[in-house]
């Protein structure tokens, strides 16, 4: 779990509530590459998607996230810059 202590117990659960929100294949990609650790050509293995396709689902998927997030006016918002980590 590489991002879940960076956030508080809160903000975690407010963007764990986030993916359930996100469509399927946007929520597997956050969920491979941020609580398996798999690197970005791992999920378009395991997932059978292009390199490029995959990029694309988790940039997106990303962007939805910290939208979400930062609505939502409990999540600290101090951790945005966090979200950005999520990023690379």
């Amino acid at each position: 779990m590489r991002c879940a202590n960076l956030f508080t117990p809160t903000d975690y659960a407010i963007i764990r509530a986030a993916m359930e929100r996100l469509p399927g294949l946007h929520a597997a990609v956050v969920d491979l590459r941020f609580w398996q650790n798999m690197e970005t050509v791992e999920i378009a293995e395991t997932l059978g998607l292009s390199l490029r396709s995959t990029e694309a689902l988790l940039t997106r998927a990303l962007r939805m996230l910290r939208e979400f997030c930062l609505k939502h006016p409990a999540f600290s918002r101090s951790k945005h810059s966090m979200l950005k980590i999520m990023e690379s």
